[in-house]
């Protein structure tokens, strides 16, 4: 055979025979060298060890251990921390939590069942009372079945990843509610957002889609496509615009999943929610999910719709299957609740026009704007113009639910964004009402003086109280943030100014620049305007006297805007006011002693011309800077009197 065979091929032989025996006799790494600890090492080790801990430390001024504690029954009055209020912070908007009614057929319940079911529907937690709930649900839907949960979060949250899988398409509105949101999440499915209510911006997100489907038709084949919207979003206060949402169903061949916890009980005639209310066919909607904790003031949810939708829920809906059922007495009162219902249909319209009298009643509020529909019994009420900061908003949003409660109405503030911090109380002379920009700006800076810090605004306007109801608009997921703010300037006459600002976001923002709350107008050669990486620049040469003032980097996207505010102000020799010298008012805006107790008053003698109000209150803003510098957090603990006096 060796004879027979070619000598390369017993050399390569050969050579594959050595690497083998090689590899199976080397190592193939080096065993370092051990080094054992002595026991007195060991203990040394072993005391110094500090674990981290399971959850970062809370400070014992942090909202999330406080509540404000209910004792009583929650009617049209509540006591709220030993304190009797009128009650606008319940989701009771029909009044059946405390319908007699209702509460003689859960109290006979109690007495027939017990307390509770100590079982999945599955598993013997299944009673009559349910079985009945579901067919009544069904009925006053008009649906061929309803399928109802015990915990109303946990029902849409369940629906959504019983139907959508890995790998299908959801076409969701960005301002969907957080119980949607944790069903997507759940879903593990693709997730496209559009634009609120922006039916445009879904058609074409959808045609994509569409565009995608013909360049892969095998794929497009096994993937399912959904729109999840709300009926009344609790976001917004805006009811969603289902007959365009079910053009597009047919159009593009998608199916619907619509929420209604918030418009089932308030829209439409008999309280049908958003599809009786703008007359659309419910076999459109290929489900219909609903709690059961507003309207029908019970505990749970329900989804309804086909027999065949509804059924798979039973064995693929997370919470129906895993979790303990609905207590019968609940059920029982949401029936009795449904009967209310359908006995007396002017609770409808009476709380449509409750709903629409409160939203006419809050228009005009200066500084404020009412968000949402007329008929929405929930309302969302927003600065016209942000102070710029999150945080800033927050606090003042904190300080005035504390205003409110003290007055006697508990409002809601969302306890995820609204800390209650130290209050910081600040008196303004009349003259300023009306100058917003001074207000923001005078925020920013103390902002920066120390972030825990909580202005609560309160004016003295002929001879009342006047205080700003406020939340903020730029409370959002993937919140625009400023990684470089606009800084405050002062420079001598003639010189070049440059102002910066980087944002970061999702959606990537749009960035405008304002002056004294005005656009900028970029000239030839003076003013200019560039973008940069991340952010903008602003670039004023051969200043004058004129370009003194407020300088906004204004940041928006579709799910916000954000503002941050800079001073630029140019050093004069004159006054623009004959017989008053500018430097003279400046010198009287001084710190008085080393305590940092006030600023002292500034008095101006002639108060014309706007610019030279800026001006003044530019040169307010730069001592208060002046003082942040000196004081740091000292500042958080001082008042301060800030007057023009005319």
């Amino acid at each position: 055979f060796f004879t027979q065979a070619p000598a390369y091929h017993l050399i390569l032989e050969g050579f594959l025979i050595l690497w083998i025996v090689r590899l199976l006799f080397s190592k193939t790494y080096k065993l370092q060298e051990r080094s054992d600890l002595t026991e007195k090492e060991k203990e040394e080790l072993i005391e110094d060890w500090q674990p981290e801990p399971l959850v970062p430390l809370v400070s014992k001024d942090h909202s999330a251990p406080k509540y404000d504690i209910v004792s009583g029954p929650t009617s049209h009055k509540i006591i709220v921390n030993g304190k009797q209020c009128i009650n606008f912070a319940s989701f009771n908007f029909l009044g059946l939590l405390d319908n007699e009614r209702v509460k003689n057929k859960a109290l006979t319940s109690l007495r027939k069942y017990g307390v509770g079911t100590c079982g999945p529907r599955g598993f013997y937690g299944t009673f009559d009372v349910h079985l009945e709930l579901e067919e009544r649900l069904a009925k006053f839907m008009r649906t061929e079945e309803a399928i109802i949960y015990s915990y109303g979060f946990a029902t849409i949250a369940s629906a959504i990843p019983a139907y959508s899988k890995r790998g299908d398409i959801v076409f969701v509105d960005e301002a969907a509610c957080f119980s949607i949101q944790k069903g997507l999440q759940a879903s593990r499915s693709n997730i496209k957002y559009f634009k609120h209510n922006d039916m445009d911006d879904l058609e074409r997100l959808l045609k994509e889609l569409e565009m995608e489907d013909k360049e892969n038709p095998r794929k497009a084949s096994v993937t399912r496509r959904f729109i999840v919207v709300e009926g009344l979003y609790i976001n917004s206060g805006d009811i969603c615009p289902l007959p365009e949402l079910v053009q597009l169903k047919y159009k593009y061949k998608v199916r619907i999943l619509l929420e209604e916890s918030l418009s089932f009980g308030v829209l439409g005639e008999h309280g049908r929610g958003v599809t009786e209310h703008f007359g659309v066919n419910i076999d459109d909607i290929d489900l219909i999910s609903a709690n059961m904790e507003n309207s029908l003031a019970s505990i749970g949810g329900f989804c309804c719709g086909r027999s065949f939708v509804i059924d798979h829920q039973r064995l693929s809906g997370q919470g129906y299957c895993f979790s303990a059922s609905l207590p019968p007495m609940l059920a029982a009162a949401a029936i009795e609740a449904l009967n209310i219902m359908e006995e007396d249909t002017d609770i409808f319209r009476l709380l449509q026009d409750k709903c629409k009298h409160i939203h006419n009643a809050l228009h005009g509020i200066s500084g404020l704007k009412v968000v949402g529909e007329s008929i929405s019994p929930a309302f969302h009420l927003q600065l016209e113009k942000s102070t710029g900061s999150r945080e800033l908003d927050v606090k003042l949003l904190r300080g005035i639910i504390d205003y409110v409660m003290d007055e006697t109405i508990p409002a809601h503030c969302p306890p995820l964004l609204c800390q209650p911090q130290k209050e910081f109380h600040w008196d303004a002379n009349p003259l300023l009402k009306h100058i917003v920009s001074f207000r923001r700006q005078l925020f920013m800076v103390l902002n920066k003086a120390n972030e825990e810090l909580n202005v609560v605004l309160k004016f003295k306007i002929e001879g009342s109280n006047y205080v700003i109801f406020v939340t903020s608009d730029t409370m959002k997921c993937d919140s625009l943030t400023f990684l470089e703010q606009v800084n405050n300037i002062t420079i001598v006459q003639g010189q070049t100014a440059t102002l910066h600002c980087k944002v970061a976001g999702n959606p990537q923002p749009n960035i405008k620049w304002l002056k004294n709350d005005a656009p900028v107008v970029q000239e030839q050669g003076r003013i200019s305007i560039r973008k940069t990486e991340a952010g903008s620049r602003l670039r004023i040469q051969d200043l004058d006297t004129t370009d003194t003032g407020y300088y906004q980097c204004v940041a928006s996207n579709s799910r916000e805007t954000i503002t941050s505010t800079g001073v630029l102000f140019v050093k004069l020799g004159q006054s623009p006011t004959a017989g008053s010298n500018y430097n003279d008012h400046l010198s009287r805006c001084s710190v008085a002693g080393p305590s940092l107790d006030l600023v002292k008053c500034l008095e101006v003698s002639t108060l014309q011309h706007d610019v030279y109000l800026h001006k003044l209150l530019a040169s307010i803003n730069m001592a208060l800077l002046q003082m942040t510098e000196k004081s740091g957090s000292v500042l958080a603990r001082k008042k301060f009197d800030i007057h023009l006096v005319h």
